[in-house]
Parts: C-alpha cells; structure tokens; sequence
C-alpha cells in the first residue's frame, strides 16, 4: 500500500491527475484506534480539536492530517496546515511547494478563521469521484435520537483550486463499519447509501480570500458518533462554477477547500420572552426581559422603544405605557419567538396581577376553536385581543356579559397569545395557545 503521508500537497495535486487513491482502511482504523486512547470530552462542542489545533506531530514540510494532529483522519489524503510549519530555508515564503505553512502554503494563501491552524482537501475533481477527499472525526459523545443538533464549519476555496461548488456537506455515521461495508469509491455507492444530513444552502462557496459559514441543524435518527465533511453528489449530478486564477494548467477541474472551527452541538430550548406570560410593573421604572441562558444565539426584540439593547438575550425595559414585547431567536438557521405583556401600572396603584386564575382555557392545544370560561360562572364584558407570535393583532372579539367566550379561528399552525380586558381596558386575563 502506498503511503500517502510521503506524498506533499503539490506531489498530490499532480497525482490527482492520474491515479485514483489507494486503499485507506488500515490508516483509517489506526487513526480511530488513536482517537479512542485520547478523546478528551468536551461540555458544549461535540467536535474535538475543532480548530485542528491540537498536534502530537509537526513536521515543517508535511501536511498530511492524520500524521500531525490529534482525532482527526481521512478518507483520501487531507491536509493540515500550521503557523509553526515554517520552511526553514524560505522563512515561510513558501517558494518550496512542499511547505504547508500558515498563512502562504502550497495550496495558496490564507489566514486561520482563529488560532493557528486550519485543515484542507480536495473535496471535488472531475476527472474521477474517487480522487475526492473527505475529513472525518470521532463526536465526543453520540449523538441523542430525537434532539436537534447544529452543525457549522468555516471553509475559503484555496487559490489553487480552478472550479467552486456548493454542495459542502456534513454526514453522520454510527461507526467506522458503516463506511467499510460499501465500495466507497463509486459514486453510486456513495449516493445510493450515504446521504448527508447537513449541506450548504448559501450557494457557491467561491470566496479565496473569505471564510465561509457553511451551518444548519437536523435531528439525529440514531445515535451517531463519527461526523465526515465533505461533498457526496454524483458527478452526473454536480453542479460547479468557474473560478479563475487557479492551477487550469493542470488540465483537471478540481476544487480545494480550507476548513476551520468545525462544530457540533445541541440546540437550545425555545427562546423565553419572560418566565411569565405577562409582567405587572409601576410605570417608570426598569424590569428586566428574557429567561435565556444562551447567550451566543441571535436574538432581536420589538417593538424597540425603552428596551436597553434589542439584541440582548435578557435585556432591560423601561416601563412606559401597557403592551406586548416580542423576542424572536435565531440559533442554526432554527428561529422560535416568544412573547409577554407587560402592565404598567400608574404610581400608587397597587395590583397583584391579572385573574388569570379565574378563567379556564380549553382546549389547549387546540385547532384554532376554544373557550375562555369563567370558572366562578361570572359574567364578563370587555374586549378579547388575540396577537399572533409577532405581535401582530389578528382577532378581537368584543365580549358582553358572557361567562364563556367561544373563539374560531382560522389561522396557521403556531402560538398565538390572549388578551382579555375588562370595559376599562384594564387585562384581566393574559394567556398563550397552541395551534396546531
């Protein structure tokens, strides 16, 4: 069997042309066997050395990944790249093509996303399926059936590569047998068993002097352990575009992508406008929103006016005037909203909340049609206000001397909240529903 860790990145650029790679299965097991006498947990990110930061191994002229950094491996030959991989001859000018250095190395000319080090592979090359790379790491910890994960990485096309795509993508599997019991080089094995979880949808990742955020989320249907990056089309299918400035002289169209920052890791509960459906404060003075712990999550609250940052998980409100205050939390391209009310209350006015023990709302979930029932069979007149999960006002129902209000509605599927007033517009009632 070959050794391709002999091979330098230019040797394997120039090999791509002619040969398919050789049989990788024994570097494969070795790396795993690696893997399980040093996977170190980690709380939050389920991707080791996410940042390929990690080294047992430096050798200035080589590259080949599964010989220099901790957990990670590959199907094929990838590459890792190092800021301490300095030609000693050159002082990282890289005129050698074998330095695979940090920023100038022999696949062009890029800064890690963070740290020092970043990976890279030949993820397409038209000329043969088998020639495609792929990276592929031990989670440190499988994954749970039923919880949403977010996936994420960074990649920058290098300035060798001639040709872009779009399809990146993340594939999850159970164990390292799942990948030895099929032919893996032919492209209908790959596209008839193999079918990533996570792909790019932000079009062509064609940048060479930009990372790009290649993320989204999905739901483990097993309990995963291993995770493979790269691109799984069928050549007959592949769409790629053009892009100038590379190595055309080689004959061969071939895309080459750095990679960084690689991420795993479970999604966050449904964001948390308040721990309460509705806040009862003294007008002018500050309360706080939110009941969020994730404070990396995209978060944007409305309306603006008084709240001290409407990108804050938990921000502050200074209270002004009676009304709903919506958040909405975007984490992995997976948006939830939430909502409260907040009744201010003139100074000197004491009041302990709303009667929302009063009133029974059934069902709920429901299919849009329900009743508000006055468990003391009293009589109420007023006006129902119903909003849906952007505040935006949908339905009123003005109410007189009932003691059960029927709603019909015929809305989407979502939350949607309550707002009963009496003949004063003071809220008796504040609730939340489940449509679906």
């Amino acid at each position: 069997m070959k050794k391709i860790k002999q091979y330098t990145l230019a040797k394997l650029l120039y090999i791509n042309l002619l040969l398919a790679k050789p049989n990788c299965k024994l570097r494969i097991v070795i790396g795993f066997i690696c893997v399980l006498l040093n996977t170190i947990t980690q709380a939050q990110n389920l991707i080791p050395n996410p940042g390929f930061e990690q080294v047992f191994f430096n050798d200035n002229n080589l590259g080949n990944i599964q010989t220099s950094t901790y957990y990670w491996t590959n199907i094929g030959s990838g590459d890792w790249f190092h800021v301490n991989n300095i030609n000693p001859q050159t002082t990282n000018i890289c005129s050698n093509p074998y330095c695979a250095s940090v920023p100038k190395n022999g696949a062009g000319h890029q800064n890690p996303h963070l740290g020092s080090a970043y990976a890279g592979f030949i993820s397409y090359n038209r000329n043969s399926f088998s020639n495609r790379e792929m990276l592929y790491v031990p989670l440190t910890d499988s994954l749970e059936i039923g919880k949403q994960y977010c996936v994420s990485f960074y990649v920058s096309l290098a300035d060798t590569a001639n040709y872009a795509h779009s399809l990146m993508s993340a594939l999850f599997i159970r164990d390292t047998i799942h990948l030895f019991d099929k032919v893996i080089y032919s492209p209908a094995d790959w596209t008839n068993y193999f079918a990533p979880q996570v792909t790019n949808t932000s079009g062509f990742l064609s940048s060479k002097t930009n990372w790009m955020k290649v993320e989204n989320y999905f739901t483990a249907d097993s309990a995963y352990k291993y995770m493979v990056i790269g691109e799984f089309t069928n050549l007959v299918l592949h769409d790629t575009l053009y892009v100038p400035g590379g190595m055309a002289n080689f004959g061969n169209p071939f895309a080459y992508y750095y990679v960084d920052d690689v991420s795993v890791t479970l999604l966050d509960e449904a964001v948390r406008a308040a721990l309460t459906d509705t806040i009862i404060a003294t007008e002018n003075t500050v309360i706080q929103l939110g009941n969020n712990t994730n404070i990396n999550a995209n978060y944007v609250w409305s309306p603006a006016l008084n709240i001290s940052d409407v990108n804050n998980a938990n921000p502050t409100l200074y209270v002004t005037q009676s009304g709903w205050y919506h958040v909405q939390k975007t984490q992995c391209s997976y948006v939830t909203y939430d909502s409260v009310y907040v009744q201010a209350n003139p100074v000197g006015i004491s009041e302990n909340g709303t009667r929302s023990n009063v009133f029974s709302l059934v069902p709920n979930p429901n299919n849009g049609e329900f009743s508000l029932i006055n468990t003391l069979n009293k009589y109420t007149t007023g006006t129902l206000f119903i909003y849906d999960s952007t505040g935006k006002l949908i339905e009123t129902q003005v109410i007189k001397h009932q003691s059960s209000i029927d709603v019909k509605l015929k809305v989407p599927n979502g939350i949607y909240f309550l707002r009963l007033a009496d003949a004063s517009n003071v809220s008796i009632y504040l609730g939340k529903i489940l449509v679906r």
